[in-house]
């Protein structure tokens, strides 16, 4: 039976498996806390080589949080890791693994936070699995 999107938050938040080590940016454990509105995607969900979701809205200023379920993938809209990548005029790159090891993945568990302030399209890969269609898009409203 497939896990429902907030049954695998609620394991990830609860410390089922993972640590952040290895990770870089803003990564960490557990439910956010800093009080800004916040986005949650599922990376790995069943094992399934998606975001859940795929495709989300948020406001300009908002935070979109990647709970790693699995430990294959990785979070990347820096535009020489892959042809798919798209950001809006302005916006910088980001990554949830160090820009120069675009292959390196994630610990099972940990999370990767970015915070959008450009307004536009961004379209994100997962890196080793981005040749079968691991994309993720996201829309930034002013």
């Amino acid at each position: 039976m497939d896990a429902t999107r907030r049954q695998v938050l609620g394991r990830l938040m609860t410390g089922f498996g993972g640590v952040a080590a290895g990770c870089v940016g803003q990564t960490g454990r557990g439910p956010p806390t800093t009080g800004r509105p916040e986005a949650d995607v599922v990376v790995g969900m069943d094992s399934a080589l998606r975001f859940d979701p795929e495709r989300l809205t948020i406001r300009a200023g908002e935070t979109v949080v990647w709970y790693f379920a699995t430990d294959t993938h990785n979070v990347s809209a820096v535009p020489d890791h892959h042809p798919e990548v798209v950001l809006p005029a302005g916006a910088a790159p980001f990554a949830s693994i160090p820009t120069d090891e675009p292959f390196l993945t994630n610990p099972q568990g940990s999370t990767f936070r970015h915070r959008f302030t450009t307004p536009g399209r961004y379209v994100y890969v997962c890196v080793p699995h981005a040749s079968v269609g691991m994309i993720g898009e996201i829309r930034v409203e002013a």
